[in-house]
């Protein structure tokens, strides 16, 4: 007996995938335009990866700033220019948390 809860497979909004799959049905592509954004690709994805090197570098200097954060201001919340930052850990990495506000506080 089926779940009440479940929806019907042909309820579901189709993916963006599959949607501009459908928009592309039927049209043709020239060798030229493949060619410019397979190089276009190449160099996002070689710009990505030089990016993601940075940000690593990036973790690794925050996790030792936030251990010598902790030896001299110990686990108390650190404020500043009015955001509160809460040391925490996941794993072997030690950080500090940027808190939102309150959940039932509404800022219009």
């Amino acid at each position: 007996m089926a779940d009440g809860n479940v929806s019907n497979s042909t309820d579901k909004k189709p993916s963006a995938l599959a949607a501009l799959l459908k928009t592309l049905e039927g049209k043709k592509v020239n060798d030229s335009d493949k060619k410019a954004a397979a190089k276009k690709f190449k160099e996002a994805q070689g710009k990505r990866e030089v990016i993601l090197a940075q940000l690593e570098a990036h973790d690794k200097a925050s996790a030792e700033l936030a251990a010598e954060m902790i030896r001299c201001f110990g686990a108390k919340h650190i404020e500043i220019d009015g955001i509160r930052y809460v040391p925490t850990s996941r794993n072997e990495r030690i950080y500090y948390k940027k808190m939102s506000d309150s959940p039932d506080v509404e800022k219009l």
